[in-house]
């Protein structure tokens, strides 16, 4: 990737300013492989492998939170606590194999862990913006070095990330901006320390609609900063693809550029799917949907007073807060066709698309390494993976019927193919 120098990001802001809009841009790769025709749906099931997690594993998989996990080239798993601040390795079997890192503040040591991605060559990275950065381990577990990342230039990593055929993170941006831009940059991560970041792509930054925050009356007089709650935010999907690229989506269409790893350019995938528009039965839906999530997992806030000490806020003014902000809530004008990106271990890009209501799984499609149509997996049928393995390994965060969190690992049975 050469697209991180300033000339070309400006020429990259330049490009996306005339292509992005809402997805409308040309480019190669229209009706080009079978993307122009209807679903075609593969016959695809999973059989589960293991579950790690609940209320009664054993105390190494008594997750707190699982933050974000990978797969590594053998298939093993890492799991990313971030309220025990380590992560834990398990066999492909789900079998106890070992941790990386621990609660602490020195070298080698986690803070806030947020999200991690795994090298080819068993490297860990976890992104800790307690450390300003990335912790790096070796592929036995032992602490290299920190990796920073100056947070006023480069977008947080958000999970899940991944890594390139030549080592760099790459992460998606799916966080509604407070401030309208033109642009949001797309950055690659490297895995050695006194390297810097680069900006390897300027994806198009949707117009933030107009949200209502709640005032004094709500709050009780305390100035609390969070990022707009909006509905149906077009964010940046970002995943490394195939031969050694990225693909992005920015558009509220199907619309999958492919980023060249040498820095020449992109190529488009399309589908003929247009973005459904946003009405006043479907804002209703999605503020009663939210309003119900709320109600299942309250939110806790922390008020710090002058001396420095904490203490909790009342729970009644917090459910007032978090109810207001979403009566103020903000809604883009349509809701965008794709919802989630990833990359299988045979090197296929996943597609999956927003279901017909708020809230509702869609169909994922899939697509070949080379750009071409594979087929559709039906709306429920077979669920969007949270992290892909090799040899059909797919992982998925789930929880037991007590709210405790697991992590879920299947492997695809294939049929019908194309």
């Amino acid at each position: 990737m050469k697209l991180g120098s300033e000339t070309t990001r400006r020429l990259g802001v330049a490009l996306v300013a005339v292509l992005a809009g809402c997805g409308s841009e040309p480019g190669p790769g229209e009706g080009a492989s079978g993307l122009e025709g209807p679903d075609v749906v593969l016959p695809w099931g999973a059989e589960t492998v293991f579950r790690a997690g609940g209320v009664d594993a054993p105390e190494w998989a008594a997750f707190g939170q699982v933050t974000d996990f990978s797969f590594d080239a053998s298939g093993r798993v890492y799991v990313l606590d971030g309220q025990r601040r380590q992560v834990t390795v398990l066999s492909p079997n789900g079998e106890f194999v070992g941790t990386v890192g621990r609660p602490g503040e020195g070298p080698g040591e986690l803070r806030f862990p947020t999200a991690m991605a795994i090298h080819p060559d068993g490297r860990v990275a976890i992104f800790d913006p307690g450390h300003t950065g990335f912790v790096v381990y070796g592929p036995d577990g032992s602490f290299q070095h920190n990796v920073r990342v100056e947070p006023q230039r480069y977008p947080n990593p958000e999970p899940p990330l991944s890594v390139t055929a030549d080592g760099w993170i790459v992460s998606s941006n799916t966080t509604p901006q407070a401030e309208p831009e033109t642009t949001r940059p797309v950055a690659a991560f490297p895995f050695v320390a006194g390297k810097e970041p680069k900006i390897v792509y300027e994806a198009w930054s949707p117009p933030a609609p107009p949200t209502r925050e709640p005032g004094a009356d709500i709050t009780g007089g305390l100035r609390i900063r969070l990022p707009p709650v909006v509905a149906f935010h077009p964010g940046v999907l970002v995943v490394a693809a195939p031969g050694g690229g990225v693909a992005v989506v920015d558009s509220t269409a199907w619309s999958v550029k492919i980023l060249d790893a040498g820095g020449g350019g992109f190529r488009v995938l399309r589908r003929p799917l247009d973005p459904s528009p946003v009405t006043e039965s479907v804002r209703e839906a999605e503020r009663a949907l939210r309003l119900e999530d709320a109600m299942t997992d309250p939110a806790r806030f922390m008020v710090s007073s002058a001396d420095g000490g904490t203490a909790g806020a009342a729970d009644d003014m917090v459910r007032r807060f978090v109810e207001a902000r979403i009566d103020g809530m903000g809604f883009h004008p349509v809701i965008p066709v794709v919802r989630g990106l990833g990359v299988d271990g045979a090197g296929r890009l996943w597609v999956e698309r927003w279901g017909p209501e708020p809230g509702t799984p869609g169909p994922v499609d899939v697509v070949g390494v080379s750009g071409e149509y594979r087929g559709t997996l039906a709306a429920g049928a077979f669920p969007m993976p949270d992290a892909f393995g090799p040899e059909g390994a797919v992982a998925y965060r789930e929880v037991d019927a007590l709210g405790a969190p697991q992590v879920r690992v299947a492997r695809i049975r294939e049929a019908g193919s194309r």
